[in-house]
Parts: C-alpha cells; sequence; structure tokens
C-alpha cells in the first residue's frame, strides 16, 4: 500500500505525510483504538480498511476460540485487498516511469 502513495508523489515527505495520515485515518476509523458506533456512516466507512478485518479476525481467533475455517471471509477480503494494492502499484510504476 505504501508503494501506491510513494509512486505519485513528487517528494518523500509529501509521501511520507499522506502515508502517516492514511494509517492514521486507519486506526481512528478503523475500529483499532476508539470503537465505531454501530448503524452510522463511521461502521460503513470502516469497512474500506483493511486493519478492520484483520482485528476482527484476530478478536475471532484470540477472545472467541474460532478456528481458521470461520474467518475465511475476513483472509478473503485482505488477500483480495493485496491483490489490489499489489497490481495498483505496479500499475502506477509503469505510469510514473514513462513521464
Amino acid at each position: 500500500m505504501v508503494w501506491c502513495f510513494l509512486l505519485f508523489l513528487k517528494s518523500s515527505k509529501a509521501a511520507s505525510f499522506l502515508v502517516t495520515a492514511v494509517i492514521g485515518l486507519m486506526f481512528v476509523f478503523g475500529n483499532v483504538l476508539i470503537p465505531v458506533p454501530k448503524g452510522g456512516f463511521l461502521e460503513k466507512f470502516s469497512y474500506i480498511f483493511p486493519v478492520k478485518y484483520s482485528l476482527d479476525a484476530w478478536r475471532k481467533l484470540t477472545v472467541l476460540g474460532y478456528g481458521l475455517s470461520d474467518i475465511y471471509k475476513e483472509i478473503v477480503i485482505l488477500t483480495i485487498f493485496g491483490i489490489f494494492c499489489f497490481y495498483l502499484s505496479i500499475f502506477l510504476m509503469r505510469v510514473t516511469q514513462e513521464t
């Protein structure tokens, strides 16, 4: 995910600021530090962050005692997100290398 930000920005200072902002958003709205209220806009907004799914899977495994077969949805979503970021970074690398 970091590659996606680093490729289209001109300076490393701007890239580090953007990465810090995105990570901060993930921690605040991804149900990590502050519980997100159910049924509102923030709950729907938290679905775009992969940290929400990784924390849900971790909680199911450690706290609730579920098995790996019970977290297949989270694993699939995290895998799709990883593949998407991988191909997005390849695309952005090709676009920025040509200009």
